[in-house]
This record gives C-alpha cells, structure tokens and sequence, in this order.
C-alpha cells in the first residue's frame, strides 16, 4: 500500500507541474503576440459618421498614421442628423491620449488597394487635448465617396482616351 499511495502522490505533483507550465506558457505567449498592454490603460473615445463604410470591429486607429488604438463598437446612434447615423466607439491607448487634440478630425481611411478601412485621427492644432468619453468631429464620408466615384470616372475617360 505505502507504494501505491507514493505513487499516487508522484502523479499528482507530475499533474500540477504540467497544469502550471501549461499555464506559464500560454500567459508568456498571449503577452508576446496580443496587442493588449495589461500595464497601460486604454480609454474610449467616440465620432459619428454618416456612413460606417466597411469598417469593421477592430479595425486601427491610427493618429496620423500612427497606431493608437483599435475599434471597439460601431453601431446606429438613433440621431435624426444625416451626418450622425453611425457611431463608432474607439478605444485609444491612454498614453496618447495627451497627443490628440479637440480639434482633430476623424475619417475612415483605406489602408490597401483591397478596401480595408481604418480610422485615422488627423492632429488638430488646438492647445486643449480630449479625454476619455469625448466625441471627435468627422469628415463626411459621403464627400470621401464622391471623391472615389469622381476618380473612377476619370479612370473611365482615361482608358476610352487611350484605347482611341
């Protein structure tokens, strides 16, 4: 019997020393490959589009094309204003929080020849920075697409022009 029982003993520890590494292994790797800083704060910040235009959760938020921060939510707001039917919830790593001012303006961006959008903040020149749970101006995106439509049409003339 006393065999037995250290054998079963010696299980056990085998046991929790493997449910201990395994549990090492997988912190140490969720820290190197997320993009989670469990050391730095992250706060939301909120614009409202008139259209979400493909963005999707998750997307980057960049500060002039640097990455702050990511979408968290985008949603109908329920406003009667044209140019506020979407609201997008970003959450932006507090360390630049300092670094965005109020009068930055927002604007989803495409950041590949395939479409992928991403919202960039455009630095305002204001002294006064946001905090968290302001709401920043946006572009209107309609004006963005007029902009596409206007460079397909150009396209267009362009290839009859060289096909004459």
């Amino acid at each position: 019997m006393p065999v037995q029982s250290k054998a079963s003993w010696a299980r056990l520890k085998v046991g929790l020393l493997a449910i201990a590494a395994m549990t090492i292994f997988a912190i140490v790797l969720f820290l190197i490959t997320g993009d989670r800083n469990f050391f730095e704060g992250n706060s939301s910040v909120y614009t409202f589009l008139s259209d979400s235009a493909a963005l999707t959760d998750g997307a980057p938020v960049t500060l002039n094309g640097i990455p702050v921060g990511k979408v968290r939510k985008i949603s109908l707001s329920g406003s009667a204003d044209p140019q506020k039917q979407i609201r997008v919830d970003m959450e932006i790593r507090d360390s630049y929080l300092r670094s965005i001012p109020v009068d930055s303006i927002t604007a989803i961006s495409a950041a590949n020849l395939l479409g992928t959008k991403f919202i960039n903040i455009t630095r305002g020149k204001s002294s006064q920075t946001i905090r968290g749970g302001q709401t920043l101006p946006s572009l209107n995106t309609a004006e963005f697409e007029d902009v596409v439509q206007q460079g397909y049409a150009i396209l267009a003339s362009l290839k009859d022009t060289v096909e004459k």
